[in-house]
């Protein structure tokens, strides 16, 4: 799992979140925050998501993440909170791409994630 350190981002720019109505400083700070696949399950089964996370032995510099839909698949290639959400909100928008549809799902598994880990239940 990379380090805190490894997953410093300064700007979202180019991130494909730009429905998404969370502020900048709130997904620069969910894109700091590392997450463990124990926590990646908890979260899958409170939303009620069957979808399995891979989790490859590299990293690489063009993509953080895939949602492999036809696989039922997350693929994270950074270990971060945001660019898990951000998959997962693909895999529930099949086909929309980083249009509304999608912005809105990013945006209400934020919250959901907030309250969650407020609750301490990741």
């Amino acid at each position: 799992m990379p380090t805190n350190n490894q997953l410093t981002q300064v700007s979202s720019r180019g991130t494909g979140n730009s429905w998404c109505r969370a502020p900048l400083d709130r997904q620069i700070q969910l894109n700091n925050q590392t997450i463990t696949l124990e926590e990646v399950a908890r979260f899958l089964a409170l939303i009620k998501c069957d979808a399995r996370v891979v989790v490859p032995n590299r990293m690489t510099k063009q993509r953080w993440g895939v949602a492999r839909i036809s696989r039922n698949e997350v693929v994270l290639y950074r270990c971060s909170v945001w660019v898990f959400l951000h998959e997962v909100a693909h895999m529930l928008t099949p086909g929309c791409g980083h249009g509304p549809k999608f912005g809105e799902k990013l945006d209400a598994l934020q919250m959901v994630w907030q309250v969650v880990e407020a609750a301490g239940m990741v």
